[in-house]
């Protein structure tokens, strides 16, 4: 959870919301933080946000385009590496089965 603007967010991740972001991207999530070693490009961050970011509190996700947006002001304000690795951590902890054996 992180608060922007003044409200409560969230990221939250389940296979659903991972179909879609691969649709998106037209790449698997894992393959993804593979071949890029966990360093995913603006556009996937974007994607992520865009799909998995809701309101803290809140059964709805945002819609996509409002999800891009506060990735990308969150970039700007906390740094590229910070936003990166919340995504991640967050993504392991709500999906521990797709990080298991690595």
């Amino acid at each position: 959870m992180f608060q922007f603007d003044g409200k409560e967010y969230e990221l939250k991740f389940n296979i659903e919301r991972l179909k879609l972001v691969e649709n998106y991207l037209k790449l698997p999530t894992v393959a993804d933080i593979v071949q890029t070693n966990g360093a995913l490009s603006l556009t996937a961050i974007e994607t992520y946000f865009g799909y998995c970011l809701k309101e803290a509190g809140s059964d709805t996700f945002l819609p996509r385009q409002k999800g891009q947006e506060i990735a990308d002001k969150l970039m700007e304000k906390e740094g590229y590496l910070k936003v990166n690795n919340m995504l991640i951590e967050k993504m392991s902890e709500d999906m521990p089965f797709l990080f298991q054996g690595a």
